[in-house]
């Protein structure tokens, strides 16, 4: 299981933005380990990167 850290450094993104993303159910499912331990499964991070969404959404953010 990957970090927050991880999978921002992963993705190129801040952990902020994976947090939000999270918030709005944007980004690869991440798991709560306890009260506050959040981890990524490494297979649906790669799933998420292969899928082009990350990309998709960055580029329509830029546009509009």
């Amino acid at each position: 299981m990957l970090s927050e850290k991880e999978v921002a450094a992963i993705l190129g993104v801040s952990v902020a933005v994976l947090r939000k993303w999270r918030r709005f159910e944007v980004g690869p499912t991440a798991y709560r380990i306890g009260p506050s331990l959040i981890r990524y499964k490494p297979a649906e991070v790669d799933a998420f990167i292969e899928d082009g969404k990350w990309r998709s959404d960055a580029r329509q953010k830029r546009v509009g």
